[in-house]
């Protein structure tokens, strides 16, 4: 997310604005639960992160909704960007 200004005004973009949103569940994590668990997986099959991490990981995640302290979020950009004449181009 930080660098998306710079690739934006690379690319011949003026940012009008940048807004975040947040997605966030605490009382019931489920979508969030298996985002996370998915991306854990998929970055222990990436060789990323050995097979203990994903498995930690998880039981903690499990342990935390147990105990109703999980919190997940998810943050999202929303960007208006205009493409100007002025402006550099992209090397496409």
């Amino acid at each position: 997310m930080r660098q998306l200004p710079g690739l934006l005004a690379a690319a011949g973009f003026a940012v009008e604005s940048i807004e975040p949103h947040a997605y966030v569940q605490t009382t019931n994590p489920d979508y969030l639960l298996t985002l996370l668990s998915r991306g854990m997986s998929a970055a222990g099959r990436a060789d990323e992160i050995g097979q203990a991490m994903v498995e930690s990981f998880n039981s903690e995640a499990r342990r935390r909704v147990a105990n109703r302290t999980f919190f997940g979020s998810l943050t999202f950009l929303s960007v208006i960007a205009r493409k100007g004449s002025g402006l550099p181009k992209s090397e496409d």
